[in-house]
């Protein structure tokens, strides 16, 4: 393991959690254990682009899930009304954009259209 130490950073490691994305790793494994060659293994920190990061799934639930689910709450309440499935709706929002990015549809308040149950 010569010419790594701790702290080394090093560029297109694999992640499971971010597969398809090259990530950076730094090296956390002690100095003075890697020079005494007491390990056989070397523990990283992973390390992901910004804007790679932003266009993954993981980072779109981080960001958007509690946005998300605010926003929807009136939208169910009403599917709730009229027993109708928010979950299809919820699901139609939500789309890939050409870049491969998770991205959502604008929930936002239109027109209101006023029905009666059973109506």
């Amino acid at each position: 393991m010569k010419g790594l130490d701790q702290g080394t950073v090093l560029f297109g490691l694999r992640s499971d959690k971010y597969p398809g994305i090259p990530c950076y790793g730094i090296v956390i494994t002690a100095s003075c254990d890697i020079s005494n060659d007491k390990v056989a293994k070397l523990c990283f920190l992973i390390g992901v682009d910004a804007r790679r990061w932003f266009c993954t799934e993981y980072a779109y639930h981080q960001v958007y899930d509690t946005k998300i689910e605010n926003l929807f709450k009136p939208v169910e309440d009403m599917c709730r009304k009229f027993s109708l499935d928010a979950n299809a709706i919820r699901r139609k929002a939500i789309r890939i954009n050409s870049r491969g990015c998770i991205s959502h549809m604008p929930i936002t308040a239109g027109p209101v259209w006023t029905m009666k149950p059973g109506g």
